[in-house]
């Protein structure tokens, strides 16, 4: 069955740390301690959705898995995926885009892949194919 995606992320959270991530990320794969070089934020079993589930409560953890319902507006938060690790920057930053008052939509990271996993770990391709 493998490791569950959250190991896959963690260990490439390891390899963005290291002088040469390509190694390690090779190392990782080698040694079974991930299944694949990135984690797929639309899983559920994501480690962007596991740490921010735990990390903040079910009503945060809605305000920012859930897209804005505005079908046009001046401005377009989007989070990218990332950031879901420390989920209390993106409450942060939509508290601010509230205070400011302008007109803004949401958009999650967490649906929307715009493809840095990928390209960070080589995968031109697959990165083209979301863009």
């Amino acid at each position: 069955m493998g490791m569950p995606a959250f190991f896959a992320s963690a260990c490439f959270s390891l390899a963005e740390q290291t002088a040469d991530s390509a190694e390690w990320m090779d190392y990782c794969l080698d040694k079974g301690l991930a299944n694949k070089a990135y984690s797929d934020a639309k899983q559920a079993d994501s480690a962007q959705r596991v740490l921010a589930s735990v990390q903040v409560s079910g009503s945060d953890y809605n305000k920012i898995t859930t897209s804005g319902n505005k079908q046009s507006a001046r401005y377009v938060f989007f989070a990218g995926c990332n950031v879901y690790f420390q989920p209390e920057k993106i409450l942060n930053a939509l508290d601010i885009m509230d205070a400011i008052g302008d007109d803004y939509t949401f958009l999650p990271g967490l649906d929307y892949c715009c493809g840095d996993s990928h390209l960070f770990m080589g995968g031109m391709g697959m990165t083209q194919s979301m863009i």
